[in-house]
């Protein structure tokens, strides 16, 4: 669902911003984003799952070639209007903000396909929880009036909770790659 929804998020975002363009100045150039990077990029793209990569390549060029696009025009004929100047902006903001998410999709993808590397992630959370809660029981042992006690006494039983729940969130990973690592020994 996540990698269907970075490509539409993208292009949802080109035509938005062209259509406030386009009634903000009235002007129906604003328009031509919508026109060769929303409605090539729904006929472009592969409609069968499994080709996320594929269709963030098709997207990452055209909105690189529309860039390349109205850049050079503007080179080529050495006039630089506002309202190329705003469609170039529009395009700039749109790439930025496609690579943004990307780059996220990209690093959960990684975390997602490698379970080591969220179980290490967690233990190094529940680590410095229970160093946190360490601490905080000496301040509570150190503390001068009921209130700050009780205040202690809350903050140490919501350390404790998350700390069982990420142990909980451990375990569950570590029985995951222990089961991954048994599958590949018996292949």
């Amino acid at each position: 669902m996540r990698r269907v929804d970075l490509m539409s998020k993208t292009t949802t975002l080109v035509t938005m911003l062209s259509i406030v363009y386009a009634l903000i100045d009235m002007k129906i150039i604003f328009l031509a984003p919508i026109l060769t990077i929303s409605i090539p990029y729904r006929f472009m793209k592969y409609k069968e799952e499994g080709k996320h990569t594929e269709n963030r390549k098709i997207l990452n060029n055209l909105l690189l070639f529309n860039l390349i696009v109205f850049i050079g025009v503007t080179a080529i004929t050495n006039r630089m209007s506002t309202d190329i100047f705003e469609i170039i902006v529009n395009i700039i903001i749109t790439f930025i903000y496609f690579k943004v998410l990307s780059m996220i999709d990209k690093k959960r993808e990684i975390l997602y396909n490698n379970p080591q590397m969220v179980y290490d992630k967690i233990n190094e959370k529940i680590n410095a929880l229970e160093m946190m809660y360490e601490q905080t029981e000496e301040g509570m042992r150190n503390a001068e009036t009921e209130k700050a006690r009780n205040s202690m006494e809350a903050k140490l039983n919501a350390i404790r909770y998350k700390i069982d729940e990420l142990k909980r969130q451990s375990e569950l990973i570590k029985a995951q790659i222990e089961s991954k690592n048994n599958n590949k020994n018996m292949n």
